[in-house]
């Protein structure tokens, strides 16, 4: 048995979460007790866990999608509170977001390299379809290891489901090239 807590503004508010909590309960759904961030835990399963599972350049990259991407936006949200819906939201926004304006890229350079969005010229560099799907790859595979420590009910990833992505066009070579 885990304790859990409920408040609300009302006795009312407060007996109906906790009605639905009796209820999760008794139909097999677990309780989420961890208090911990998005951030801090995809801070830990980096480390503890996918740093033993993955090869170097894999972790590597994992270390950079999570600080240059999720941990921006997730550092305060708690874990259990994470809905299919926030993280829905969260890859739209990254796809549609200018990188170098959202990580400030541009302005760390010095002042004589600067060339696009630091003096107001949004160069429109939006990460590649790939790069959200592996941003989803990676919420799905922490989150579930979260699920089996018991840190959450369910993996709220496993509900997200990503359109096919934009369709490049190509175009064939020239009968003269070919």
């Amino acid at each position: 048995y885990k304790r859990r807590s409920v408040y609300g503004k009302t006795w009312d508010e407060a007996h109906e979460k906790l009605t639905k909590l009796k209820a999760d309960s008794l139909n097999g759904l677990p309780v989420a007790t961890s208090k911990m961030t998005i951030a801090e835990y995809l801070t830990y399963w980096l480390v503890n866990v996918a740093q033993g599972k993955v090869r170097r350049t894999t972790y590597v990259n994992y270390e950079s999608l999570l600080r240059n991407y999720v941990t921006p936006e997730f550092s305060r949200k708690k874990l259990a509170r994470l809905t299919a819906r926030d993280i829905r939201a969260f890859l739209a926004k990254t796809a549609a977001t200018c990188q170098c304006c959202a990580q400030g890229k541009d302005k760390k350079r010095p002042e004589h390299k600067r060339r696009c969005c630091a003096l107001g010229r949004c160069c429109k560099k939006l990460p590649s379809d790939r790069t959200v799907r592996f941003l989803l790859v990676i919420l799905r595979a922490a989150l579930q290891h979260a699920l089996r420590e018991d840190e959450l009910p369910r993996n709220v990833a496993r509900n997200v489901e990503l359109s096919m992505g934009t369709k490049r066009e190509i175009e064939p070579l020239p009968a003269k090239e070919g």
